[in-house]
């Protein structure tokens, strides 16, 4: 399976704003009541279904029943597993969710594993990575509810301390798993947590009838739709987004931008395509429009393509020089900034399918894993001091000047044996 491979999120619509999902993806829906956030997770199943990919709904929040209901059809596809965490959970083994297991659980084909003890942590942490290890990699996995998670297990740090055993996890399987989380029972604290670890974040709102999803957070995506609102609607149980207005378009200031940046007066242009100096001025200060025809002329008058007089320019100039103090510290997953400090050096987006930090390693530290998840090449260069690097179980010493080059390989480990912070540029590619 290749790395970043785009796969549909079963929604058209959110497909063409993101470009769908990324294999290793962590899907955070921070959703409020009234959103309908279960018809996207059933879009990702069923087209994971037709994908042929194994499905393991997580149910933390829904009895069996409720669940089965919901997914429908998909309900009788063996390639579902429903993992029932809540008639033992919230559920308290009452009768009424107990008794689906002496006979109602026949009626559907999909696995159905009761979770005896879905309030001990470790022993349900324990199971979730036996069975995640016993399914082929590329299962798709939805967790309906963090929110019901914390409110079983008592406190948010444990709820958050899934999150971050399972995050790195679910991206290694190479899967993509959605998590949903009930936005007003979370601080605003933990969702930040949350949000910097996982590789998209989509937040479905709710005002006055009105639902608006916005796209938070999408890691290795160049888009200009992060934390612009789309607004949908539900009609006949399916989604459909409402069509954004487009605003007018600025041909005056394209055309006045293009004639003097040409140095041609309004008179001159005016005589070359036939018109009055006085329509030319109109036109540019958006008092009247041109027909069709008079904009061909003009394009081919200008020598421009006509789709230049009817874009958007942007006449600031890009920028050019990024300062030290501009610098964004990204703290690596699972590791504390007392024992690596990375920096980004530039924004993600500044250029396509690289990302550029400089990674510090302080003196003495040592860590069990790779300061990135990332598939995808990566090359780093030693600015400063010696680092030892672990990789398939072998140790290798890096010297300053040196560089590292990963294709698709992994290191497992890295140490800084001297009593000298370790700098490190590190480059990954997508």
């Amino acid at each position: 399976m290749k790395p970043n491979k785009n796969v549909s999120s079963g929604v058209r619509y959110l497909d063409n704003i993101i470009g769908g999902f990324q294999i290793g993806d962590n899907v955070v829906w921070q959703v409020e009541p009234g959103t309908f956030d279960d018809l996207f997770y059933l879009s990702f199943i069923k087209v994971s279904l037709r994908d042929k990919k194994k499905v393991i709904f997580v149910s933390f929040n829904s009895s069996p029943k409720t669940v089965l209901q919901k997914l429908g059809g998909c309900s009788n596809n063996r390639n579902v597993t429903l993992l029932d965490c809540f008639t033992s959970g919230k559920g308290e083994k009452s009768g009424i969710f107990l008794n689906f297991y002496k006979s109602d659980y026949k009626k559907y084909k999909c696995k159905i594993i009761h979770v005896k003890e879905p309030a001990d942590v470790p022993k349900f942490i324990e199971l979730l990575n036996r069975i995640e290890e016993s399914y082929p990699k590329g299962t798709r996995y939805i967790f309906d509810s963090i929110t019901g998670i914390q409110d079983l297990w008592g406190e948010s740090e444990q709820a958050m301390k899934l999150f971050t055993h399972q995050c790195p996890r679910l991206y290694e399987l190479q899967t993509i798993a959605h998590w949903i989380l009930e936005k007003d029972a979370h601080s605003e604290k933990f969702r930040a947590q949350l949000n910097h670890i996982t590789q998209v974040v989509i937040n479905l709102s709710a005002d006055n009838g009105i639902c608006n999803l916005t796209v938070v957070k999408a890691e290795n995506r160049l888009t200009s739709n992060i934390s612009k609102p789309q607004q949908y609607e539900i009609v006949n149980s399916k989604i459909q987004f409402v069509a954004q207005k487009k605003e007018t378009l600025n041909i005056g200031s394209n055309l006045r931008h293009i004639r003097e940046e040409r140095d041609i007066s309004q008179a001159e242009l005016a005589k070359k395509i036939g018109v009055t100096p006085s329509t030319i001025s109109q036109v540019e200060s958006n008092l009247i429009s041109l027909s069709l025809p008079a904009l061909v002329k003009l394009a081919k008058t200008l020598n421009i393509p006509i789709g230049y007089l009817l874009s958007e320019i942007d006449n600031s100039p890009s920028q050019f020089i990024f300062r030290k103090d501009d610098r964004v510290p990204a703290t690596a997953v699972d590791i504390s900034k007392k024992e690596i400090i990375r920096e980004s050096l530039v924004p993600d987006s500044l250029i396509k399918d690289i990302k550029m930090y400089i990674v510090n390693i302080l003196p003495g530290i040592s860590v069990d894993r790779h300061f990135f998840l990332h598939r995808g090449e990566e090359i780093g260069f030693l600015i400063s001091g010696i680092l030892e690097l672990t990789l398939k179980e072998k140790k290798y010493i890096i010297k300053e000047g040196d560089i590292v080059h990963l294709r698709l390989d992994i290191p497992s480990g890295w140490k800084n044996p001297t009593d000298k912070m370790a700098s490190i540029l590190w480059i990954l590619k997508s």
